[in-house]
C-alpha cells in the first residue's frame, strides 16, 4: 500500500511545469507548488529524485484544473504524484486525474549516506526509504 506523504488542495488550472534542479507547477494566478530533493552530496555519490521524467506526461497535466495534489510513497522506487479532479457525475468522493511516478536514485559505492529529503514549498519529508539503490 502506498503511504500518503503529502496532500494539498489546488482547485486551479496548471498552466506550466518548469523542470530544472527542482519541479515547479505554475497555476493561473502565478502561484506555484515547488518540489525539490535534497541530499548532502559528497564527492563520489549522487542521491536524487529524477524530476525529468515528468516531461513525458506534461501534456496530460498542463491546461487542466485539478482539485488536489496527493504525493504517495512507492517504497524502494520513488514517489507518486497524484493529481485528482472531482468528476462531477454525482458520485460523492469519486475522483480521477493523472499520476506520475518520480523515481529516486542512490548512485554510490556503499560508503556514503542514502538520506534524501523531499521539500514541498518548504515542508521537508524524509524519503530515504523510497530510494532505489544503485551501489557498485
Amino acid at each position: 500500500m502506498n503511504k500518503e506523504l503529502y496532500k494539498q488542495k489546488i482547485n486551479k488550472k496548471i498552466i506550466d511545469i518548469i523542470i530544472d534542479d527542482k519541479l515547479e507547477f505554475v497555476f493561473e494566478e502565478g502561484e506555484k507548488i515547488v518540489l525539490e530533493s535534497y541530499h548532502d552530496q559528497d564527492c563520489c555519490e549522487k542521491v536524487y529524485a529524477d524530476f525529468d521524467v515528468i516531461q513525458y506526461q506534461q501534456k496530460q497535466i498542463i491546461g487542466k484544473e485539478f482539485t488536489e495534489l496527493v504525493i504517495k510513497s512507492v517504497e524502494g522506487i520513488g514517489f507518486l504524484l497524484c493529481f485528482y479532479k472531482e468528476c462531477g457525475y454525482g458520485l460523492e468522493g469519486y475522483e480521477y486525474g493523472e499520476k506520475v511516478l518520480i523515481p529516486c536514485y542512490n548512485e554510490q559505492n556503499g560508503y556514503y549516506s542514502s538520506k534524501l529529503e523531499l521539500i514541498i514549498n518548504d515542508v521537508k519529508i524524509n524519503i530515504s526509504d523510497l530510494v532505489e539503490d544503485r551501489i557498485e
